[in-house]
């Protein structure tokens, strides 16, 4: 296919691929719709040339801007979504993908083989090279453990549009030097970066955010889907019950012959009260039940195992744990089976769903507004402390905030929902805050959103000086000619 086909002079008729879902807008000259790799090569070469900058997009799910352009091309891979095939080593399973297959179609194909990719994100519009590139976890990370360990090999196009491939084990760090595909050695100050010696090429792309080239392919490690998926949701009146709940449960050992509690997600009063309004028009959800207006938070659990008995007996545990901390047991819903559960997680799902729909109801009133939320996992607090750390935050600010997410290492989510440009403004501040205090608590704060663009200045504020110009460092030598995703994480 000639390239003038290829590349597309930017229309308004593509204006949906300025923005995600964190309703940042960009601009853009040309776009393009690349279906294959050496597709993708080709683009590549035609725009290095003259150093146009190249914004890498898939399902635009993201909620930090990394997805938004500055300028330049839009590469949308969005055709790039099939499966290449399928193999067995050593008694594993591999299967090999497009970027732009979507986590939605990606388990519809792996369910008939009886498989599963472990990271799973709630939103399954997601692709998975975006959920490489921001190294997303999903709600099974308790279970399962990083997204690292899910990918076995990447192919990836590099500034010069030359296609390389990265297996695992293949390329490390030794003595701070990695040797590139190309033959080019890059250097790491592993020290700085808290990488440690021996640490694998293949990881500096994962979360990288696109920032050292554009993944084309990618081989995931897949299981053994489990035989058995329950699914339970506890409904509580009183604060003091859920956090009471959550710490008896953390305490207790939840793992019973093949079966393990493999999902452990809250959702807060304001979550649920949110939802219920998603539900009037969302026929999706027409067939969850209705949430009593006297429940003040909920916790979702999902068990996964081969034998039925053995989740009976972690699932009898958890009912126990329950009644103990004050929730009726005949209000719980306990669902069994791959569509059963499907309705369960689509509670789950709703909630940023509809915060996204109440961010973009302020927007109309003012578009400077964004879509505002943390990412931290702050383990150094008990639950109940960090949920009213963040309550009485945004009570003194006069600020509405939605809680949810993993309970397992207190990664929630906190989602402030603005009703004016000050709201979003005073917002921000206290955003800032939490990472702040998340920082000298050493915590994670960027954990599965990525930095993106919307919090660049945050990232440049709490990252040490010596880090951020490693990283710069690493981006030179990855991309000498500043193509990759301009404006992500810092300016260029």
């Amino acid at each position: 296919m000639r390239i003038e086909k290829l590349i597309k002079s930017f229309e308004r008729s593509y204006d949906e691929y300025l923005e995600d879902e964190s309703k940042m807008k960009g601009t853009a000259a040309s776009i393009s719709f690349p279906e294959t790799k050496e597709e993708v090569s080709s683009i590549i070469q035609s725009l290095s040339v003259s150093r146009i900058p190249i914004t890498v997009q898939g399902g635009k799910t993201g909620i930090c801007g990394g997805a938004v352009p500055n300028t330049g091309h839009i590469m949308n891979l969005r055709n790039m979504s099939n499966i290449i095939q399928y193999q067995e080593k050593n008694g594993s399973h591999y299967v090999t993908v497009q970027p732009g297959i979507t986590i939605e179609e990606l388990n519809k194909q792996l369910y008939k083989r009886n498989l599963f990719w472990p990271p799973e994100p709630t939103e399954t519009s997601a692709t998975v090279g975006g959920v490489i590139a921001t190294k997303a976890q999903g709600i099974h990370k308790c279970l399962y453990g990083e997204t690292n360990d899910y990918i076995e090999e990447i192919s990836y196009v590099d500034h010069h549009g030359q296609i390389f491939t990265l297996k695992r084990g293949e390329r490390k760090f030794n003595r701070n030097q990695c040797m590139l595909p190309n033959g080019n050695v890059i250097t790491l100050d592993t020290n700085t970066m808290g990488i440690k010696e021996n640490h694998d090429l293949i990881d500096i792309f994962i979360g990288s955010e696109g920032m050292f080239g554009v993944i084309v392919e990618a081989t995931l490690e897949v299981l053994n889907r489990p035989k058995e998926i329950w699914g339970i949701v506890f409904f509580f009146q009183l604060a003091s019950d859920i956090y009471h709940f959550i710490e008896n449960m953390k305490n207790t050992d939840h793992q019973v012959g093949t079966a393990s509690l493999a999902a452990i997600e809250y959702m807060d009063k304001t979550a649920l009260k949110h939802v219920h309004e998603l539900k009037q028009v969302a026929t999706k959800l027409k067939d969850l039940p209705d949430v009593s207006g006297e429940t003040v938070g909920i916790v979702y659990l999902e068990i996964f195992g081969d034998l039925e008995a053995d989740i009976e007996k972690i699932a009898e545990k958890l009912m126990e744990l329950a009644v103990e901390s004050g929730s009726d047991p005949d209000t719980a819903w306990a669902v069994s089976g791959e569509i059963e559960i499907e309705k369960t997680r689509a509670l789950r799902h709703a909630v940023p769903e509809s915060i996204n729909v109440a961010v973009e109801r302020a927007r109309l009133k003012d578009n400077r507004i964004t879509k505002l939320g943390t990412d931290i996992a702050f383990k150094e607090k008990s639950f109940e402390e960090l949920v009213n750390c963040y309550q009485t935050d945004a009570d003194e600010a006069a600020l509405d905030i939605v809680v949810f997410g993993h309970i397992s290492d207190n990664h929630l989510h906190v989602n402030i929902v603005p009703k004016s440009y000050e709201d979003y403004c005073k917002g921000r501040r206290l955003i800032e805050k939490w990472s702040a205090q998340a920082a000298a608590n050493r915590c994670k704060i960027f954990t599965e959103h990525g930095v993106g663009k919307l919090k660049k200045e945050l990232y440049q504020r709490i990252t040490s000086k010596a880090i951020l110009n490693e990283l710069k460092h690493l981006k030179k030598q990855m991309d000498p000619i500043g193509i990759w995703n301009p404006g992500n994480m810092f300016d260029q």
